[in-house]
């Protein structure tokens, strides 16, 4: 069973709450994509839409921009990229996945986040 959107909301807003109590600073990562149609024939029971995604990744965008959280776009620096991503239903390659934390490296340290 999904998570409502409404509960999905409330629930990003406790994380922010709890960030700005016991954080030094809170970063939203945003969800990546996936290979809709190999998820759900490989996962029956846990079918995923991007539909449905694409609400959920919506609606923290607003959250995140109505409280001044920054955000490192990992879908679209994802999206970017070319060649086999997935390596099986929905996880990256390890390539991908190294590329992807340099990217969020480098997107930390350019704005001088404590690591």
């Amino acid at each position: 069973m999904r998570v409502s959107l409404e509960d999905y909301e409330n629930n990003l807003q406790e994380i922010i709450n709890i960030g700005e109590k016991n954080a030094t600073s809170t970063v939203r990562i945003t969800t990546t994509l996936h290979d809709e149609k190999r998820h759900n024939t490989l996962n029956s029971n846990n079918d995923r839409y991007e539909k449905e995604n694409e609400e959920y990744h919506q609606k923290a965008l607003q959250i995140m921009s109505v409280n001044h959280i920054p955000i490192i776009d990992l879908r679209t620096f994802t999206q970017g990229l070319s060649g086999d991503l997935i390596a099986d239903h929905i996880h990256f390659t390890e390539v991908v996945q190294k590329q992807q934390a340099q990217f969020i490296l480098e997107w930390l340290i350019e704005r001088n986040y404590h690591l």
